[in-house]
Parts: structure tokens; C-alpha cells; sequence
């Protein structure tokens, strides 16, 4: 049989050109014409007894006999389907074929050829086939932390993109492989749908929400056209609405461009911020195109267990960097506004729920109901289900900040097994840390009134809270068998979301935040051979605990080395940042303080709350319009991901114009309108 395959696969590639280059001798031709039979008389076999009688059947058939004919239409509709390419060892599982030749194929004016559609077959290894990869090609490798046995057979699914007449239904495409399986015993089931299946006229189908999700978006640039033809208008008037020159995009482009600071004692976060976003996009980026690589188990198994690629792994510290600088912020902010005004714990929500819902409303509605509109292609299924059904289902959860406490819905998850980024259900999947770090802010009000009356016994609270939570986060780990890597090991987002395990990150921020708002009012002085110590110890924890990623991929799983990870690393993290904020807020570490102030990290560090709720839908439309699949290189990544900033960078800036600056814009309106109501009264 696999001699025969072999005869057939060679004749019909270099079958038709030679044929009509009249290269072959008669022998050859002679060959041909046998094996073509003799292919034909088995493609029969399987038709006829299972799709006979119907369109599809009369269409293979006709097919059939135009490829054995030579036929143009036939030869191309045989080279637009997949083909086993070189790699399969390494991970090549996805062959694709040509999308946009098959597509571009259809029937002419005068009846010849036929109507195409590009499905993809999704083949599932048996058991047998997946014992024998399992354990010629993963055993094989020095890493098997990332590939274990139950999590390789979970994933290893051959996805093929085969050109077929358009009249063949899923019933029919069942049928066929029902009974290929039975004559020839493939080693694998397969599953056919037709959310697999694309055709040249084939719409997408919108949802009951799109109507009203675009004239949300319709409306709201309206709004803010007007208003900026009313800014550009009345600059020379003296009275006019200020209020609604905050909608203005003209106003909002030179308030983001701005190089005012708002603090001038806290200008090194703009470069932490950037920094950390960057890395977050890396991070993600790297996820996202080992998904769709030529070489995802050389990836998984040997790339991400070397020392030279821990500083990608470590881009789970991000979150931990922002979380420090959040917690700094609410109090610092809070204390020094606490001076002037009396604090209002109903505006210190309502101010934060201001803040953040507008652009995460119109993140939300843009992955539900706008973004399939700019998705097409032999890669864009798994990330349309995954983006639009997840938000039309968990949508509320996110607006409502609670996506973190999710449950993954594990029948769902079955059906899809064969990808990797629908282990958890979530709308907005980076969302979970705008939930987590909401979470917390409901202690602001608490921490600021502490701080303010006893900040001894404060910082005293603050130790004991953290050493509950390490005693719950180590025992939640042992108990439950946790894993420390996100998206391998089960169970690992117990701990990961989980504001209870998160909470000594955003405290030791807050405590950062108050000793700098002390330092306006009591100078703090470090001696500088202390300040070179500390530097040094906290760069070193900082290259430690991201090269400790590199240990945790390489080894096996320990669940006590796990528990360790989770306890403790974090808040070492942001033990380490938080001395670098300290320093260089106190003019301890100018030349990093002025390199961490530049204009440009100003900008991005104004946007970065936007940049972090759009990048991972810009890298998913990227990636689901892709027609190939392609190596996963360390240079590859580095080189792609200019590109894939770029993209990012212009979505979020016009996320921020359109939705987050007005809204801060009109939050500063309104307290400066009542802190001057408030000094009439007095």
C-alpha cells in the first residue's frame, strides 16, 4: 500500500507538466496511465459504497476524471490541497495547502470545472500512533517537562486543508472517511465541521449584538468628529463648552503627546511601565507563533529549556512589576490628595470604575462582534471561536471584574483540545489582571486611612497579611498538586488569578507608596554605599528569578519546588522593583532616572493600559490571517515582533484617543469643578 501511494503521489505531481511537455517515453506513459487506474478504481472503492447517488459523489467523480485528463482547473484544485511536509518530527503537524488558490477556483461560463470550498480535516491520532510519536520523538528530547505524555496526546492533532467540490456536505466528508478508515485502517479518527469550511461567497454570520455594537462605535466617533470641529473652531472664542473639548481628538492628541509630567517625583515609572508592556507583547507573541509553527515540539521541548531564551519565560514578572506600581500609586496619590481634601471612599470606586471601564467596554465589544469581520483564513477558526463566543458568553464577567474567577468550562474545552489557548474561557484573556488588581483597589480606602493614622502598626499589618498569604498560597499548592507554568501544568491558574496569592506584590507596592510620599515631606537619604549594594542585590534577584524559568522548564515537576515559585518569587520581584523606584525617585540613581524619564517612555507609558487590553487581539488577528505556517526561530521572533508593535501601537493609540483619555480628561474636569465648589463654600 505505501509503495502504491508513493507510484500515485510521484504521477500526480510530475504527471501533467511532463505530459504536455511530451518529455516522457511511451513506457512512462503507459505507467501512468495504469497507476491512474489503478488509483482510481480505489478512490471508487471508497465513493461509491458510502456517498453514492449524491452531488458530491458525481463531483469527486468528475474531478477524477478531469485530473486524469490533466486538466488545468483539476491540477490546480489537486495542488491547492495540503501535502505531508518535511518536519513532522519537530512538530509540523499543519498542512494547509494553498487557501487562496483553492478558493479562487470555480466553474466558467461554459460549465468547466467545478465550485471549490477549503475545509480543514482535523485528524486525531489513535492511541497506538500516539504511544509510537510520544516515544520516538519526545522521549528523544533533553526537555520533557513541556510535552509530558497526557499533555502531548491532548494536542497532537494533524490539521489538513483539503480542496473539495463545494457541493460535499460534513455528512458526506463523515461518510467518506468512514469508510477510507475501514478499508485502509488509518491510524486516527477525524472531525469535520462546517465553521471549517470556507467558500468564495461564504459570509460571516453576525451575531444578535452587531447591529448595536456598531452604532455604538458609529455614534461615538461622531460624537467626538463634532466635538473636534468644535474645538478647531472656537480656539479664539473666549467662553465655550470646555466640556466638551475633552471629547476632542484634537485636544486628547496633544494632552497624550504632552511632555508636562504629572509627577515629577515619580517620572521613572513611564520607563517601567513601557518596559514591562513590551515584555508582556513578547510574552504573547511568542505563545502565539509557536502555536502556528513548523517546529512546535523542537519549541517547547528544547527552545524554552535554554538559559539563552529565560529572559521571554520570564515575562510572567510583568504583571508583578505593575502590580507593585498600582499599589504605589493608590496610596501615594491618595495620601497627597488626603492633604488637601477631605477623601470620599464612594468617589475613590466610582473614580476607578470611571477610569477603566470605557476602553475595556470597547475592547470587549470589538473581539465580540467587530473583529471576525477581519479574519479569513485556513488559521482563523480557533481564534473566531475563541474571541467572539467567549465575550458574548463572559463579556459581563469582564466588565464587571471577575474574569479571574472563572471556571473553565471543560466541555467545551474537550471539543477544542487541540488548542492550547482555549484552556481558559475568558473573554479578554489579559483581562484577568485588570480584574486582580480591581480586586485589591477595594482595600485603597483602608490602606490609605491606616497609613494615614498608624503607619508603625500599618507596616506591621502588612507583614502579617503577607505571611497569610504565603501559608495560603504554599498549602493551596500542596494540596492541590499545583504546577508553576501557566497553560501546562493543571490547575496552575488557582494560584496565578488568584488575588489571595497576589496580594503581597500590590502591599509591598503600597508601602513603596507611602515612604516616597513621606520623602516629600522628610527627605530620605541613602548612603551610596548602600545604594550600590542594594542596586546590585536587586539586579541580581532580578536576573535569578528570571533565569529560575529556565529551571522550572527544564526540570520535572516537584510540587515543592512549585510551591516555592508561586510563594515566594513574586514578591522577591517586587522587593527588587521597588528598590530601583525608591532609588531613583529620591535622586539616588539619576542617570537611570533620567533614561527611565525619556519622552518616548512618557508616551508609551501613557498608553500602556491601552496597549495591554488591545495587543493580544492585534497579535490574534495577525496571526489567524495567516496562509502558512512558518519556523519559530529566537531571530524569527525578534524581527516579527517590530511589525507586530507597530500594529499594536497604532490600535492603542486610537483606543486611547477615542475612549480613555476623554474619560480622563473629563474625571480631571469634574474634580477640579468640585474642589473649586468646595473652596467657594469655605
Amino acid at each position: 500500500m505505501k509503495v502504491t501511494l508513493a507510484l500515485v503521489i510521484f504521477s500526480v505531481l510530475i504527471g501533467p507538466t511532463y505530459l504536455q511537455l511530451d518529455f516522457l517515453s511511451k513506457t512512462l506513459r503507459t505507467y501512468q496511465f495504469l497507476i491512474f487506474n489503478f488509483a482510481k478504481l480505489r478512490l471508487l472503492g471508497v465513493i461509491n459504497p458510502s456517498i453514492n447517488g449524491t452531488t458530491c459523489a458525481e463531483d469527486l467523480k468528475l474531478f477524477m476524471d478531469a485530473a486524469f485528463k490533466a486538466e488545468w482547473w483539476a491540477v490546480k484544485m489537486l495542488d491547492a490541497s495540503g501535502k505531508f511536509n518535511p518536519g513532522v518530527l519537530q512538530g509540523n503537524m499543519k498542512f494547509l495547502g494553498s487557501y487562496d488558490q483553492c478558493l479562487g477556483l470555480q466553474k466558467d461560463q461554459a460549465g468547466v470545472g467545478l465550485d471549490t470550498q477549503y475545509c480543514t480535516m482535523l485528524l486525531k491520532p489513535d492511541k497506538n500512533l500516539e504511544d509510537f510519536l510520544y516515544r520516538n520523538v519526545i522521549k528523544a528530547k533533553a526537555n520533557k517537562r513541556l510535552m509530558s505524555t497526557d499533555l502531548f496526546k491532548e494536542y497532537a492533532v494533524i490539521e489538513f486543508g483539503l480542496c473539495i467540490p463545494k457541493s460535499c456536505t460534513m455528512d458526506d466528508l463523515t461518510n467518506l472517511w468512514k469508510r477510507f478508515q475501514v478499508l485502509y485502517q488509518a491510524p486516527g479518527y477525524s472531525e469535520f465541521s462546517d465553521k471549517l469550511c470556507y467558500s468564495k461567497n461564504k459570509k460571516v454570520v453576525p451575531s444578535k449584538f452587531d447591529i448595536y455594537v456598531f452604532w455604538f462605535f458609529g455614534v461615538t466617533l461622531f460624537v467626538e468628529l463634532a466635538c473636534t470641529v468644535y474645538d478647531l473652531y472656537t480656539r479664539s472664542q473666549p467662553r465655550r463648552l470646555d466640556i466638551l473639548v475633552n471629547f476632542s481628538l484634537y485636544t486628547n492628541a496633544k494632552r497624550l503627546m504632552s511632555r508636562n509630567y504629572e509627577n515629577e517625583t515619580l517620572t521613572c515609572l513611564y520607563g517601567l511601565r513601557s518596559f514591562c508592556i513590551i515584555w508582556v507583547i513578547l510574552g504573547h507573541i511568542m505563545l502565539n507563533k509557536s502555536l502556528t509553527s513548523t517546529n512546535v515540539l523542537q519549541m517547547t521541548t528544547e527552545w524554552m529549556g535554554r538559559l539563552e531564551n529565560a529572559f521571554f519565560l520570564g515575562s510572567v514578572y510583568a504583571v508583578d512589576t505593575f502590580l507593585t506600581i498600582s499599589g504605589l500609586l493608590v496610596v501615594y496619590v491618595y495620601l497627597d490628595y488626603s492633604d488637601k481634601y477631605k477623601l470620599n471612599f464612594s468617589l475613590v470606586y466610582g473614580h476607578r470604575i470611571l477610569r477603566l471601564t470605557p476602553a475595556l467596554l470597547a475592547t470587549v465589544l470589538l473581539e465580540m462582534s467587530v473583529v471576525k469581520y477581519f479574519i479569513q483564513g485556513p488559521l482563523a477558526f480557533p481564534y473566531l471561536t475563541t474571541m467572539a463566543t467567549n465575550c458574548e458568553k463572559r463579556g459581563v464577567d469582564t466588565l464587571f471584574f471577575v474574569s479571574n474567577a472563572v471556571e473553565r468550562d471543560e466541555r467545551v474545552r474537550r471539543n477544542l483540545n487541540h488548542l492550547v489557548f482555549d484552556l481558559f474561557f475568558q473573554c479578554l484573556r489579559q483581562s484577568w489582571y485588570v480584574s486582580v488588581d480591581s480586586q485589591l483597589y477595594l482595600l485603597t480606602p483602608f490602606m490609605v486611612f491606616c497609613f494615614k493614622r498608624q503607619p508603625g502598626k500599618t507596616f506591621f499589618g502588612v507583614v502579617v497579611v503577607c505571611l497569610c498569604s504565603f501559608v495560603y498560597t504554599w498549602m493551596t499548592v500542596i494540596k492541590n498538586n499545583i504546577g508553576s507554568l501557566l497553560f501546562i501544568d493543571n490547575n496552575s491558574e488557582m494560584v496565578y488569578f488568584s488575588p489571595l496569592c497576589r496580594i503581597p506584590v500590590w502591599l509591598i507596592g503600597t508601602c513603596l507608596g507611602y515612604v516616597l510620599y513621606r520623602h516629600n515631606h522628610q527627605k530620605i537619604s541613602i548612603p551610596k554605599r548602600v545604594n550600590y549594594v542594594l542596586w546590585i542585590l536587586s539586579m541580581t534577584v532580578i536576573i535569578i528569578l528570571t533565569m529560575y524559568q529556565t529551571v522550572l522548564v527544564r526540570e520535572a515537576h516537584n510540587v515543592y519546588r512549585s510551591a516555592f515559585s508561586n510563594t515566594f518569587c513574586k514578591p522577591l520581584w517586587a522587593l527588587a522593583i521597588g528598590f530601583i523606584i525608591l532609588s531613583c525617585c529620591t535622586g539616588h540613581s539619576d542617570p537611570v532616572n533620567t533614561f527611565l524619564s525619556h519622552p518616548v517612555f512618557m508616551l508609551i507609558g501613557k498608553l500602556s493600559y491601552s496597549i495591554y487590553l488591545i495587543h493580544l487581539t492585534v497579535i490574534h488577528v495577525i496571526v489567524a490571517n495567516k496562509q502558512q505556517t512558518d519556523y519559530f526561530s529566537t531571530f524569527g521572533l525578534l524581527f516579527d515582533f517590530w511589525g507586530y508593535f507597530v500594529y499594536i501601537l497604532i490600535s492603542a493609540t486610537a483606543l486611547c484617543l477615542v475612549f480613555e483619555t476623554p474619560t480622563v480628561s473629563i474625571l480631571r474636569y469634574l474634580e477640579t469643578y468640585v474642589a473649586n465648589m468646595k473652596k467657594k463654600k469655605t
